[in-house]
C-alpha cells in the first residue's frame, strides 16, 4: 500500500510540478492577465478536469506554487533572528533567496492587480512570522500585530524594488540593511513601550 501512494504522491507533484513550468512559460510569454485555465490545460497538454482536481483557479495555482516553499522557510526558521548586528534574520535572508529564484512567479503576485490576493498570502505569512518573533522576544508588547502588520507591509515593498532592481544588492546585504534599519529599531520600540 505504502508503495502506491509513493506512486500517486510522485504523480501528483509531477503534475503540480508541470502545472507550475506550465505557469511560468505562459507568463512570459503572454503575461499573466492573458492565461485562462484552458491555456494552462492545452499548454501542459492536459484535461481541464485535471487542473481542477489540483487547483481552484490560475491564481490558486500561482499561490500553490509560492505557498510550498513559504512553508517550508517557516519549518526552517520558526522562530529565526541573528542576535548580531552584523548579521542578517536567517529566515528573511532565504525569503529574498527564494524570491530572487522565482523571481517572476513573486514579481506576478506583488505587481499584477488581479494577483494580489496572492501578494496579501504572501504578506500575511511575513506578518505571521515577525508575530511570533515579538510574542517571543518582547511578551509583553501593547501592539503585536500592528508591528507586525508593518514590518511585513515593508519589507514586501523592499522586496518588490529589489526584484525591479536591473543589479540588485545580494540578499546578505538588503536584509541586513533591512535587520538595522527597520527590524531592530521595531523591536527597540517595542521594548520601550513594555516597560
Amino acid at each position: 500500500m505504502k508503495t502506491a501512494e509513493k506512486t500517486e504522491d510522485r504523480r501528483i507533484q509531477r503534475t503540480r510540478d508541470l502545472l507550475k513550468c506550465t505557469l511560468v512559460q505562459l507568463i512570459e510569454k503572454q503575461g499573466y492577465e492573458g492565461i485562462s485555465v484552458q491555456d494552462l490545460t492545452r499548454e501542459a497538454n492536459m484535461g481541464r478536469a485535471t487542473f481542477y482536481l489540483h487547483y481552484k483557479d490560475k491564481h490558486d495555482l500561482l499561490w500553490q506554487s509560492l505557498k510550498a516553499p513559504l512553508e517550508d522557510l517557516r519549518e526552517r526558521f520558526p522562530n529565526s533572528g541573528a542576535a548580531l548586528p552584523e548579521e542578517p534574520s536567517p529566515m528573511l535572508r532565504a525569503l529574498f533567496e527564494l524570491a530572487a529564484q522565482e523571481k517572476l512567479l513573486f514579481k506576478t503576485a506583488l505587481e499584477v492587480p488581479s494577483a494580489m490576493q496572492v501578494g496579501q498570502h504572501i504578506r500575511a505569512y511575513i506578518a505571521g512570522f515577525f508575530l511570533n518573533r515579538i510574542r517571543q522576544d518582547v511578551p509583553d508588547s501593547a501592539e503585536p500585530q500592528l508591528a507586525a502588520e508593518f514590518l511585513a507591509g515593508g519589507i514586501l515593498s523592499v522586496l518588490q524594488w529589489w526584484l525591479g532592481q536591473e543589479e540588485p544588492q545580494d540578499a546578505f546585504q538588503i536584509t541586513l540593511l533591512l535587520k538595522q534599519l527597520a527590524i531592530q529599531p521595531v523591536f527597540q520600540g517595542l521594548s520601550i513601550c513594555q516597560e
